[in-house]
């Protein structure tokens, strides 16, 4: 069952149908797991937030691709949302 975009009618509506979320979402995950890693190895904070960036920017890029190829997104996941929040409140 396919849901319906409810950001239809905004003007940036059909940007919700890309796969531009997922890779919003995959870089911010990637960049935070790598500076989290990286801020502690280096003492200057510029070179650990260089690195993140390129590591989220090229693992993000290789997410989104693995999905197109699959037909795959996290839109996909919403019908598992409920399953996800109970196991993280129980």
């Amino acid at each position: 069952m396919r849901l319906r975009n409810p950001f239809v009618n905004l003007a940036i509506g059909q940007l919700f149908e890309t796969l531009l979320p997922d890779f919003v979402l995959a870089f911010a995950f990637f960049t935070s797991i790598a500076y989290a890693v990286l801020g502690k190895r280096f003492g200057q904070q510029r070179p650990a937030m260089a690195m993140s960036a390129t590591l989220g920017f090229a693992l993000s890029v290789g997410l989104v691709w693995w999905e197109q190829a699959n037909e795959f997104s996290i839109r996909d996941l919403a019908r598992l949302l409920p399953f996800y929040m109970i196991t993280l409140l129980g």
